[in-house]
């Protein structure tokens, strides 16, 4: 399904972009993106072969299960966190920024800052309000869903009046994610590539 803002699958193959078949990445030396900056000078990715590395990790991970029943092999943490963060940028043409960037991890062609969310559990975390947000449930064989895709201070309204936890982090379900992500008018989503 075209990643348009909709709740739905988002299946890797049909990735293209609409300046080539390649997205963009900051690297740890490249300049934060703004509007007036190029889109196009930066590095790029190959759509198929970053595809067929998310496949193979996800089959890896099966093969592992089979073998070792009951014992989860699940990728978490960090590696969900980048795995999705490229997921999206590919999905949307947007231009990641370094690891650990505070407040956003990409940039969409216009200088929008995108903070992108992922999970394969039924939660997401969030330390502050973004300017814009895309929530993606990652599935076991590599594909995603985008749960939301909108304003973050629309998520952020959320935790209102809720004492901060302890770990710094408000949680929200995917389910109200994805009642909220029924809101959003159209013009308030990033546009995924066709």
């Amino acid at each position: 399904m075209h990643p348009s803002g909709e709740v739905g699958r988002f299946e890797m193959e049909n990735l293209s972009s609409p300046s080539g078949d390649f997205c963009r990445y900051a690297t740890s030396d490249s300049p934060v993106m703004n509007s007036n900056d190029s889109h196009a000078s930066m590095p790029k990715i190959d759509h198929a072969k970053f595809a067929a590395l998310i496949h193979r990790l996800y089959d890896v991970v099966s093969e592992l299960e089979q073998m070792f029943p009951g014992r989860p092999f699940t990728p978490d943490g960090h590696m969900v966190g980048s795995i999705g963060e490229c997921l999206v940028a590919d999905a949307f043409d947007l231009t990641l920024m370094p690891p650990s960037n505070t407040g956003f991890d990409a940039q969409d062609p216009h200088g929008n800052q995108i903070e992108i969310k992922a999970t394969q559990a039924a939660r997401v975390a969030f330390r502050s309000c973004p300017q814009h947000t895309i929530i993606i449930r990652i599935h076991k064989d590599g594909t995603f869903e985008t749960c939301y895709n909108g304003p973050g201070q629309l998520i952020w309204d959320t935790f209102k009046d809720k004492t901060r936890p302890s770990n710094g982090q408000y949680s929200i379900a995917l389910s109200r994610v994805r009642e909220l992500n029924d809101t959003v008018p159209d013009d308030q989503r990033v546009k995924g590539v066709a």
